[in-house]
């Protein structure tokens, strides 16, 4: 047991990462099942959808996405930032990195942005997707 504490004290980055690791599987955790959730409603917002499919094409997996499956996952993300941001002072500096970079870095557009750009090249747009990049 003190070889694991004394990697701890020596190694100063290990506690950051594990902290970023853990918050990270989350905050994807969270963002799947908020699209769960809200995967029926469309506000109005971008909506993409892979148009008609033929039964022909190679591209067999054809899916749509409107904004429900980032919209209130972005917004929820940018309040727990402000929140990390506005009390970081009075936190534990892994707490807050793993809070701030793992939590809202997977909740947040990055994960879902990555996750779009993979439902586009699925439906056979590939250059519409290189684009996005």
């Amino acid at each position: 047991m003190a070889g694991v504490l004394s990697m701890f004290k020596r190694d100063h980055w290990l506690p950051t990462a594990l902290s970023v690791a853990y918050f990270a599987l989350l905050g994807c955790a969270m963002r799947v099942a908020l699209a769960v959730w809200l995967k029926d409603l469309d506000f109005g917002l971008t909506t993409s959808s892979a148009g008609h499919i033929d039964p022909l094409s190679p591209h067999r997996c054809h899916s749509k996405s409107s904004a429900a499956g980032y919209f209130f996952q972005n917004s929820i993300g940018c309040l727990i930032m402000a929140i990390v941001a506005r009390h970081k002072k009075a936190m534990n500096q892994h707490l807050a990195t793993g809070l701030s970079s793992g939590l809202c870095g997977s909740l947040t557009t990055w994960a879902t942005w990555m996750g779009e750009v993979a439902k586009t090249i699925t439906n056979g747009l590939v250059f519409q997707a290189l684009v996005s990049v």
